[in-house]
């Protein structure tokens, strides 16, 4: 065997490696949790941006945390390839009054560093107006590229998704670091 024979065929077989890798890493729903957690669930906001109450305060005055204003969920999650997924995410206003110019920013990455990494998918909406208690819902295609899931396996199988909300006056990021099978 010569050494271009040799070279092809070490990069097909990667490529069927990488297929076989993707398609075990990412054979679960994207955001499905390994311990087996369904992905219907709510995330946690980490940092919230508000009108501060005296003295610089999230609360409500009395020491309190206050609600956060926005709850996001993930309504559902279809596989379209095996490094694809339909997610369908789910955004209420949580606060008694109007949300004016709401808008979205959600961004993958591969490992539980938000910091340092370019992210492997990005995507954004524009909501507008949302009354109170009023949901909305959005399915976006996320489609990873064969780097992105190496970088996901490099990452003990680790995807952390950061999503922002924004609105006049108001900013909620809810973060999630998940391992993924």
């Amino acid at each position: 065997m010569n050494d271009r024979t040799l070279v092809i065929g070490c990069a097909l077989g990667l490529a069927v490696a990488g297929a076989f890798v993707l398609t075990v890493s990412l054979g679960a729903p994207l955001f499905d949790r390994a311990d087996g957690a369904t992905a219907a669930e709510t995330a946690t906001p980490v940092a919230t941006t508000t009108d501060l109450a005296p003295g610089g305060d999230a609360d409500a005055g009395d020491g309190t945390p206050r609600q956060p204003p926005f709850a996001f969920e993930i309504v559902r999650i279809d596989a379209c390839g095996s490094a694809c997924r339909d997610v369908t995410v789910g955004l209420t206003n949580s606060r008694e009054t109007r949300a004016t110019n709401v808008t979205v920013t959600t961004r993958l990455f591969a490992g539980d560093e938000t910091t340092e990494r370019a992210p492997i998918w990005e995507g954004g909406a524009t909501i507008g107006t949302l009354g109170p208690g009023e949901t909305v819902t959005d399915t976006r295609r996320i489609r990873l590229g064969f780097g992105d899931v190496l970088a996901v396996q490099a990452a003990d199988g680790r995807v952390t998704t950061v999503t922002t909300v924004r609105s006049d006056g108001e900013t909620v990021t809810f973060e999630r670091t998940e391992r993924i099978d």
